[in-house]
């Protein structure tokens, strides 16, 4: 990888469950699928259907409680877990059901063509993990012509597979990760299922389905064509809601003023973290902690520094310290699994780190306060932090002010993510599409009068709230649109 940064095995699932992408289907939403599945479907048919990552057989428990399928349409159930698939196989034996119980991996099984309805919930695995990755690829170039991006998920190779095992005018029924809505590789997928299906359905769930894990999700419904053609995706709505000026006149995206960027991912942040002291020994001042910092400023006394190395001549006070942290991991191994990963995997750059990014003005983009951007003199920053590189013409605190206003606050969050129990998230192709007053397209007095307020907020912290309501009523002046009017605001969380 770029900067002698190389992929590292330290955040590789290493349970059963993760490492085979285990996510299991609450039962009220297998039953929406279910219906969704069967409703154009009678008792008098015998159908053939699939559930290629049956788990513990949540999929044809909800078939057969339906009442709508006989007793002699054969379930043909997948899982590549042999627990599942024996938990699977006795559960079927006790409802005298007709079924048919593989242990295997599906996507190296033939099965062309043979099935009426496919239901399922695929494993999530991400590509980095795809341990079969190229076995895959070529397996779907060579048998059936089909390019599947380097860059996807496993779910795509089950979604694709599944419209190919369907026989013309099948169903299928699927939940998915949200990926697919902002991914190169999605978008792929949107065009696959563009061309093979029709009657396509859409359904998005508004909070994270399973449990214990923060993933938004999507299900989708499609009939396989007997042959090919156009027709129009009817996707679902990306974000729980849309932008408020995407169209206004004077409205910039964040993307086009300012270029965001994601911060340093530290490889374990707990080893290579430290405080301030060590700044005078070659630490290097740095940004993690949202916690830490209060207001819209990082001042010099911020408390956090990080030890970083970008190449091999660096001081040998910060050298000398990690090698005695590495030392002292090695005695807690348990508590160190992520950075003796980096340790036993490179043992030459285990502690290098590409060039550390600045910027002047910082955003963390978990939310759970109202959100706020800091001005950022001189630190570098880690990874929760999106860094706004300022253009030369435009004053600092001008931006500062007005990516503050409570109008940009509302903006973020239309276009953010609940991650539950009160806590957001914007990712930053979200954040790219946060649209703001564009302070390179205002006048020069209004430009003043922002940087300002802009430094007002860095200068009288115990004034913010007077400061933001003077700025939320100057860019109203400035725009005269009624949605901007200070008094119709919904508040942002506090």
């Amino acid at each position: 990888m770029k900067n002698n940064y190389p992929k590292s095995l330290a955040c590789k699932p290493t349970n059963s469950a993760k490492i085979l992408g285990q996510v299991f289907t609450p039962s009220d939403i297998a039953d929406f699928m279910t219906k969704l599945l069967l409703e154009n479907s009678n008792k008098t048919t015998d159908y053939k259907i699939l559930d290629p990552a049956v788990g513990p057989f949540t999929f044809p428990k909800a078939i057969l409680e339906s009442g709508i399928i006989s007793k002699s349409s054969c379930i043909t159930t997948v899982d590549l877990d042999e627990s599942m698939a024996v938990q699977t196989a006795d559960w079927f034996m006790s409802k005298g059901q007709s079924h048919n119980v593989i242990n295997a991996d599906y996507l190296d099984l033939h099965m062309d063509n043979e099935f009426d309805l496919i239901i399922f919930n695929p494993p999530y695995v991400r590509q980095e993990w795809l341990n079969n990755k190229q076995k895959y690829q070529s397996l779907f170039k060579d048998k059936y012509n089909i390019n599947i991006p380097g860059t996807s998920n496993l779910y795509v190779y089950f979604v694709v597979k599944s419209i190919i095992d369907l026989k013309p005018n099948g169903t299928f029924v699927c939940i998915i990760y949200d990926s697919w809505q902002s991914t190169i590789f999605g978008k792929w997928l949107i065009d696959f299922i563009n061309q093979t299906c029709a009657h396509i359905q859409v359904h998005a769930l508004s909070e994270q389905p399973f449990r214990d894990c923060l993933i938004n999700a999507t299900i989708i419904k499609g009939i396989k064509k007997p042959n090919f053609g156009p027709i129009n995706l009817q996707t679902a709505k990306q974000f729980n809601n849309k932008s408020n000026y995407k169209d206004f006149d004077g409205f910039s995206s964040i993307e086009s003023i300012f270029k965001p960027r994601r911060g340093l991912r530290l490889k374990q942040a707990d080893f290579f973290l430290t405080n301030t002291e060590m700044i005078n020994n070659g630490a290097t001042p740095f940004i993690k902690k949202i916690g830490k910092i209060k207001g819209f400023y990082i001042p010099d006394s911020h408390p956090e520094a990080a030890l970083l190395v970008s190449n091999n001549t660096a001081d040998p006070r910060v050298i000398d310290e990690l090698e005695y942290r590495i030392n002292q991991a090695k005695l807690l191994p348990e508590k160190n699994i992520s950075i003796l990963a980096w340790y036993n995997e490179r043992p030459d750059s285990w502690y290098i780190h590409p060039e550390p990014p600045f910027a002047k003005i910082i955003f963390n983009y978990y939310l759970r306060n109202r959100p706020r951007h800091i001005f950022n003199p001189n630190r570098a920053y880690s990874d929760n932090f999106y860094g706004l590189n300022i253009p030369e013409d435009i004053p600092v605190f001008a931006c500062l002010a007005v990516l503050n206003s409570t109008s940009v606050c509302n903006e973020i969050i239309a276009l953010s993510r609940s991650q539950g129990n009160g806590l957001y998230k914007i990712q930053l192709f979200e954040y790219r599409e946060v649209y703001i007053p564009d302070v390179s397209k205002m006048k020069t007095k209004e430009i003043q009068l922002l940087q300002d307020l802009g430094k007002s907020l860095v200068e009288k912290p115990a004034q913010s709230t007077e400061t933001i309501n003077e700025i939320d009523d100057l860019i109203w002046k400035i725009y005269g649109y009624a949605e901007l009017n200070p008094n119709l605001f919904k508040q942002p969380f506090e």
